[in-house]
């Protein structure tokens, strides 16, 4: 994984694989859709009483799409349930973050939530904020990846990647 979403982790538990069935009123085509938590690997870390957790969490969903039929009449349309499993890869450090693969794996932090007793939040960290006290405490950066956006010129917006970024007079 080497990009992901974070979130934070009020509680220290292990995540355990489990399997549940949810289900569904009689409106639907399926009775009921699966939902899952598979730890995958388990990872010991240096200095820590805890051990972080690889996996991957899926869930089936239903979604609608049509299905047309060409007849005497014409050709017909006519919506149509189906299943479809969507699924993320996570890492997890218990009590301290929970980090899903990509945005689109985002049910999987109501689905650990209500499956297991984890508790995770939402996180918001604010770089600028980051970044001035690092100066601020005389901490040497050198970040290799850099953004601007609202430039003059014609350039609305870009990344740069380099070295010493930040004593370019462009940039920096």
């Amino acid at each position: 994984m080497k990009s992901g979403v974070l979130f934070l982790v009020e509680t220290e538990e292990e995540l355990d694989s489990t399997q549940t069935t949810v289900s569904l009123p009689h409106e639907h085509k399926y009775d009921s859709l699966l939902e899952a938590i598979d730890v995958k690997q388990t990872i010991s870390l240096n200095n820590s009483s805890k051990d972080a957790q690889k996996g991957k969490i899926a869930a089936e969903r239903i979604f609608e799409s049509s299905e047309a039929r060409i007849n005497d009449n014409g050709i017909s349309e006519s919506p149509i349930e189906q299943k479809e499993v969507v699924s993320t890869d996570f890492l997890y450090y218990p009590g301290e973050f929970f980090v899903l693969s990509s945005s689109s794996g985002m049910f999987a932090v109501e689905l650990v939530n209500r499956m297991s007793n984890t508790s995770i939040l939402r996180s918001k960290i604010d770089l600028n904020q980051f970044i001035i006290s690092k100066i601020e405490s005389d901490v040497e950066l050198n970040p290799w990846k850099m953004g601007f956006y609202n430039k003059k010129g014609s350039a609305d917006n870009g990344v740069i990647h380099g070295d010493t970024l930040l004593n370019d007079n462009e940039l920096g």
